[in-house]
């Protein structure tokens, strides 16, 4: 297991420096821990002025504690004149690692492995067999990562099952694996000329930062989640910020007059689904231990559908207390009152408590 970390990345020569480093600033007050900075704009022209902001960007990062990484490929080691049997430049900067843009030999990313304590982030996306083929040369794979590509252009991101895949793949041999979100910002910017968002899940594209983030984070597959694009705006840091990155969290909506006593049932409570899951619910059985004694009378008894959040009430006897969330229709004898829903936008996030799984509740509305 890894910490779970927040990252944002940013692209030197787009603006003045100040703001890049009012940005590293501001997402570091809101516990960003990771910094992406691409190489790829590098040049022979601007080739002195670039590695002057580098140093400037990479000092400030260090005295905030970020991780940081590094993007390149063969083009930018050559315009470096660094090779890979020696990276003294990027250990000199004291940065995390670096990340490799277009792939190597196998050999050669196994030989940069052993270099000091240098990561080598190797691509997670291309959907081949490469990292066995490093590992097959005897790298050190404590100093192995590995990060998703993100994808500019609409429709052109990973499908979901693709990223699964080749996600297990890389966890399989137990390494770090980061993957991209895209910032709805107006007015956001990369390396790149297109720019229509920058996820690595195409399905991403549009969604608010925060259901991106979950989806990632509640895979189970993926340890560090990275803003693509710059800058996010503040109030997306925020949320990001307060992200529970471990227990699958819920938005919802309460149901009109919804008394007092089932809001401590929904927040005051650690969740989880029984080991024996039902088809048709989700299913928190210890609410009705904790709340036996107290009086649930029947209240908004109406027909149950997807989504519905439930209290059994005083009708039920023994289930009387226990909370549901709702996988499918259902009819309603006037056991079981509907508080309230999970918002729309986050009842994909249903699919992920499993058996077991431990999951909360975040208010958002009030209807």
């Amino acid at each position: 297991m890894f910490n779970k970390q927040i990252g944002i990345s940013i692209y030197l020569g787009k603006n003045p420096i100040e703001q890049d480093l009012q940005y590293l600033q501001l997402a570091h007050s809101y516990g960003a821990s990771r910094l992406f900075i691409c190489f790829l704009n590098l040049d022979s022209a601007n080739k002195e002025a670039f590695l002057s902001q580098v140093k400037i960007l990479v000092n400030l990062a260090l005295a905030l504690n970020y991780e940081i990484y590094i993007d390149v490929n063969r083009k930018i080691l050559k315009l470096l004149d660094i090779t890979y049997d020696n990276l003294d430049f990027f250990i000199s900067l004291g940065i995390t690692g670096i990340r490799l843009d277009e792939g190597f030999t196998g050999f050669e990313e196994s030989c940069m492995s052993y270099h000091s304590n240098l990561k080598i982030e190797i691509n997670a996306s291309n959907g081949t067999k490469h990292l066995d083929n490093i590992i097959s040369f005897q790298a050190n794979i404590k100093n192995l990562t590995a990060c998703h590509n993100f994808y500019p252009r609409r429709y052109t991101g990973l499908s979901y099952d693709y990223f699964l895949s080749t996600s297990q793949h890389i966890k399989n041999h137990n390494i770090k694996l980061a993957a991209f979100v895209t910032s709805q910002n107006s007015n956001t910017f990369s390396n790149q000329t297109t720019m229509e968002g920058l996820p690595t899940i195409e399905n991403h594209r549009t969604l608010p930062i925060i259901n991106q983030a979950k989806e990632l984070f509640y895979s189970n597959l993926i340890d560090d989640v990275i803003i693509g694009n710059a800058y996010a705006s503040e109030s997306e840091l925020k949320e990001l910020f307060l992200l529970n990155k471990d227990r699958i969290t819920l938005d919802i909506h309460l149901e009109p007059n919804v008394p007092d006593m089932y809001v401590d049932i929904l927040l005051n409570n650690l969740h989880f689904n029984r080991g024996d899951n039902s088809e048709y619910v989700i299913r928190s059985t210890e609410t009705r231990i904790k709340y036996k004694n107290l009086n649930i009378p029947a209240f908004n008894t109406k027909k149950i559908n997807p989504f519905d959040i439930t209290v059994d009430n005083n009708n039920y006897n023994k289930y009387k207390g226990e909370l549901h969330i709702a996988l499918k229709p259902m009819q309603n004898d006037g056991n079981v009152n509907v508080i309230g829903k999970v918002a729309p936008l986050d009842g994909f996030l249903l699919s992920y408590i499993k058996p077991w799984s431990k999951f909360q509740f975040n208010i958002i509305k009030k209807d």
